[in-house]
């Protein structure tokens, strides 16, 4: 897993070894609120799984999400 700012303790942690993570774990992992995350699967914003009712995310896919914020963040927002 590509090293990142994110440091996930406990509960979040012990979730994201699994190769698919859901919608609560991902809020957790990426700092944002659940609401927050299902709005940007739902918008294509944040690549997801449908699997019966349930969104879920690569672990990947979130890593890569925080990259290309990173990647953003540094040139400034001028660049967004």
């Amino acid at each position: 897993m590509p090293k990142t700012n994110v440091k996930p303790k406990g509960k979040v942690q012990h979730r994201l070894n699994g190769a698919l993570v859901d919608i609560p774990t991902a809020a957790a992992y990426l700092g944002g609120t659940p609401w927050q995350i299902r709005r940007w699967a739902e918008r294509g914003y944040l690549p997801s799984i449908r699997i019966g009712g349930r969104i879920l995310f690569r672990r990947v896919a979130l890593d890569s999400h925080l990259e290309k914020l990173e990647r953003q963040n540094a040139r400034g927002p001028e660049a967004a």
